[in-house]
């Protein structure tokens, strides 16, 4: 009988993938976003993974979690994605895999008591018709899933989705790198992130008062047409009643809306300055509400400050470290994240707003504290946190929302 089940049992499996995630916040689960996304192709998509046989051993686990990954993802596709496994060892495939833009990479390979730097490949090519996108070398595994999904989801879609990042009030350049030794900010290794799925762009809106001869108020009206998601980000000017009534528009139609923002601009001589941008009760309409304090939290980042010629780092309680203990794991947005810094942040408010779901969706630990103005950010002048309490860092408002001009 225990042969009979033995067999019986190794039948089943050879016909139905089964895989358990026995991780505590189950960091190796299938998301039911990608699940659905399977699911829903409608034709033929292949992935070619590209992987040396010879790998080193801190690469096994890439080869099965990638190998284990793929099963799972066919098996909610209905068949509509196809898995090739080629060995780059073959001349043909090598070309193939170059053909793509996927590099060979050194590897270090033990073998026989020996050090030897060889040459491989650890690339997939996703290819959908004449489409095709790249994973040009697979190492992080927590990214596996987001990179396979999103670029199935990419070649696969009728038309591309626009990410819109706002400006004209003083935020960081999308384009523009700092160089090494600079100061200063920018967004070029956000943009560089998401032009592999979106395409982002960046928005100006003009307001009526400033239009120049030749541009018609119908196409500044229209100008948030076609974007899908609009990113405000680092702002430090007050927004005019014609940029809120666009944005108004844009949410009310069914847009998304992404908001990144400081109630208190810290210098880099640790000077502050509470910042109006004239969307208090704008956001507020909608259900949230940046406060102008700052948080101090005993999870916290280290920092490195200058006195004179002596540079040293210390525990820095204003850069609140936010960790997996107190995420809303069942999203998929947090779910795969061990930790996220956030450096001289404000506390989140939330206001009770018909027809609208607030999820918080980070939070401090229960060790932290506001102050308000005058803020002492000299890290030699900070106190200790008595009063200890916990404040939301990031929520997500999902529903039906009314316009703040109706």
């Amino acid at each position: 009988m225990i042969v009979a089940i033995a067999l019986m049992v190794n039948f089943i499996a050879a016909h139905h993938f089964i895989r358990v995630d026995l991780t505590k916040n189950q960091l190796y689960a299938i998301s039911d976003a990608s699940k659905t996304i399977m699911g829903d192709l409608d034709d033929i998509v292949t992935v070619k993974v590209f992987f040396s046989k010879k790998l080193p051993p801190n690469l096994f686990a890439v080869r099965q979690y990638v190998n284990d990954i793929l099963d799972e993802l066919s098996s909610y596709s209905k068949g509509n994605l196809i898995i090739e496994f080629l060995d780059p060892s073959n001349p043909d495939v090598q070309n193939e895999a170059l053909g793509f833009g996927i590099p060979q990479i050194q590897m270090n390979i033990v073998e026989k008591d020996k050090l030897e730097v060889k040459n491989g490949f650890l690339g997939i090519a996703i290819t959908y018709g004449d489409k095709k996108e790249i994973l040009p070398v697979v190492q992080n595994l927590l990214n596996v899933e987001y990179d396979l999904v999103a670029s199935v989801k990419k070649v696969t879609a009728l038309e591309e989705n626009v990410v819109g990042f706002l400006s004209g009030h003083g935020e960081p350049s999308l384009e523009q790198s700092v160089e090494v030794g600079q100061q200063g900010d920018t967004y070029s290794f956000f943009k560089k992130s998401l032009d592999r799925n979106y395409k982002v762009i960046s928005v100006d809106l003009i307001d009526k008062e400033k239009i120049e001869d030749g541009i018609s108020s119908t196409a500044v009206d229209n100008i948030l047409d076609g974007i899908n998601t609009l990113i405000i980000a680092g702002s430090k000017t007050s927004f005019s009643e014609f940029e809120k009534k666009s944005i108004d528009k844009f949410l009310i139609n069914g847009g998304n809306l992404m908001v990144f923002l400081d109630s208190v601009d810290i210098t880099g001589d640790l000077k502050s300055l509470v910042i109006d941008l004239n969307l208090d009760d704008f956001f507020e309409h909608y259900g949230f509400g940046i406060e102008n304090k700052l948080i101090l939290d005993e999870s916290n980042e280290t920092a490195s400050f200058n006195q004179g010629y002596v540079n040293f780092v210390v525990p820095y309680p204003y850069w609140v470290k936010a960790i997996n203990k107190y995420f809303k794991v069942s999203n998929p947005i947090i779910s795969k994240l061990d930790s996220v810094i956030f450096p001289w942040t404000s506390p989140l408010k939330l206001i009770k707003t018909s027809g609208v779901v607030a999820t918080t969706l980070v939070k401090t630990t229960d060790g932290a504290n506001t102050v308000e103005e005058p803020f002492i950010l000299d890290p030699g002048a900070i106190k200790n946190i008595h009063t200890k309490d916990q404040y939301p860092l990031v929520v997500l408002l999902e529903g039906k929302f009314t316009s703040y001009y109706n």
